[in-house]
């Protein structure tokens, strides 16, 4: 998605493996170049810099990953739950379809909460990664007046997609938390 300007790849990727949650992945937006809103044409970044946001990117990925680890077994005990209690609909030979279906949906309902909180907070920080992007791409908007600024504009650029991926690794460990809290209400 990428339209000349500096970004690092786009969302998606790592998922938590038995949950069935995916879309985990970081990365830059793919904003326009800088310069885009002003009357002279944006310049295209440097491979430098280009190298540097998806570098932050993966960053990002790479803590994300390793944090969401934890959350698999506890994910686990949930996914065996389910299945045991799914097996117990199966094995009830009183059930008529309706009433079996209900019973599969009842053994389902802890996984789909779960899913539900992991898909709510894997997109808040999603939405507040690309917003911090946005900043990073409007200073650089702000700060540049010809391309003798280039080198000095795509400084502050790198310098502020470091920030956003600090700052959003920060939240990593409360958002995993919040996750491993609804998943341990279930086991």
């Amino acid at each position: 998605m990428a339209t000349g300007g500096y970004g690092g790849g786009g969302m998606g990727g790592g998922g938590y493996g038995a949950s069935g949650m995916g879309g985990g992945g970081y990365g830059a937006s793919g904003m326009g170049g800088y310069g885009q809103g002003a009357q002279q044409p944006g310049l295209q970044p440097s491979p430098q810099l280009t190298q540097k946001i998806t570098q932050e990117a993966n960053r990002l990925q790479v803590e994300f990953q390793n944090a969401s680890n934890g959350i698999e077994n506890v994910m686990r005990g949930t996914v065996r739950q389910m299945c045991t209690c799914g097996l117990k609909c199966c094995d009830d030979k009183s059930l008529n379809g309706q009433a079996f279906q209900a019973c599969m949906e009842q053994c389902q309902a802890p996984m789909s909460q779960i899913s539900n909180v992991a898909k709510r907070e894997l997109d808040n920080l999603q939405s507040r990664y690309l917003r911090c992007a946005q900043v990073c791409q409007d200073q650089a908007n702000d700060h540049f007046v010809s391309s003798q600024d280039q080198a000095q504009v795509e400084n502050r650029v790198a310098d502020c997609f470091t920030q956003c991926t600090d700052s959003h690794i920060q939240l990593i460990p409360g958002m995993l938390e919040r996750i491993k809290e609804m998943a341990t209400k279930f086991n």
